[in-house]
């Protein structure tokens, strides 16, 4: 009867998986963050309506003159619940990244970034929005050999992205 129950479970998943997958709208992404950042490209998708999942990555690299001389590496999400109709609405959501850095003197480190935004988004062209978004974002910082130790800290985040919906309705 237990294999009965996983069966029927993991037919209906695939059932629900595939229609929403079939209604589903997939894109590319390039996102602008406040602090200066390098770009963080993204393959945004659009389930249904009013829910968007992005997966995100960027490289960084820090010339011998700059301020951070080295890589880093993030990859990371997102998931989004838009509010409202039409061209213009309002969205929420929250974000996960993990940083990989390598720099030029040091260590090696790790850092672990967790977040909630408020922003909206809004239809330029057919196939092309302008998402803004803001909120708090806690960052876990790694030990780094010059500081010791790790700690966190909470920081305002905004950003604006640039999307192309390439494949879907």
């Amino acid at each position: 009867m237990k294999k009965f129950g996983i069966v029927v479970t993991t037919v209906a998943l695939a059932i629900l998986a595939t229609t929403a997958v079939a209604s589903a709208q997939l894109g590319v992404a390039v996102m602008w963050k406040a602090d200066g950042v390098a770009p963080i490209f993204a393959l945004p998708i659009q389930m249904g309506d009013a829910m968007v999942i992005q997966p995100m990555a960027a490289f960084y690299w820090g010339a011998d003159d700059s301020p951070n001389p080295g890589t880093a590496l993030m990859l990371g999400g997102s998931l989004e619940a838009h509010m409202g109709e039409g061209d213009t609405r309002g969205l929420f959501g929250g974000k996960v990244a993990v940083e990989i850095g390598s720099p030029k003197e040091g260590d090696s480190y790790t850092d672990f970034h967790i977040g909630a935004f408020i922003g909206g988004t809004a239809k330029l062209a057919d196939n092309v929005a302008l998402v803004g978004q803001w909120g708090p974002t806690m960052t876990m910082i790694g030990k780094r050999s010059s500081l010791g130790k790790s700690y966190a800290v909470i920081n305002s985040d905004a950003s604006i992205t640039l999307r192309w919906w390439v494949f879907g309705n």
